[in-house]
């Protein structure tokens, strides 16, 4: 019994030492990610997305409007520039601008495709009306 308490108590010291370097990582990781978040918002450019969605709508309904928001939820955007290695892990930085840029580009394709199905509505109703 004595022996396992000290081997317990040994592993506890020890422990920390070994597995300390996995939190440094994971925080290099999270900070790489949440930076290329941060480019994403401010410097990804969906407006072909919104384009894209308003076309859609416009000229075929709910159909064309989901189909761009169908195709930017697939979409793959990538950083046009990524910072140096010595600053940022690049797959994470990587991964967390792509994430929230395509997050951008579907919402984008959502308000273009809402906008241009509801203009085709207006414009049939009122030719429906004469």
């Amino acid at each position: 019994m004595k022996k396992i308490a000290i081997l317990c108590f040994v592993f506890l010291l020890i422990a920390p030492v070994v597995f300390a370097d996995e939190g440094s990582v994971s925080s290099d990781m999270f900070e790489s990610k949440l930076l290329g978040q941060q480019n994403a918002k401010m410097f990804h450019n969906a407006s072909s997305w919104a384009s894209f969605g308003f076309i859609g709508g416009l000229l075929f309904g709910v159909i064309g409007g989901g189909s761009a928001v169908g195709v930017a939820a697939l979409s793959n955007p990538m950083p046009a520039t990524i910072p140096d290695e010595d600053e940022v892990d690049i797959y994470w930085y990587t991964e967390g601008y792509r994430l929230e840029a395509r997050r951008i580009n579907i919402r984008k394709a959502l308000i273009g495709g809402g906008v241009g199905v509801g203009i085709s509505a207006l414009i049939i109703l009122s030719l429906m009306s004469y």
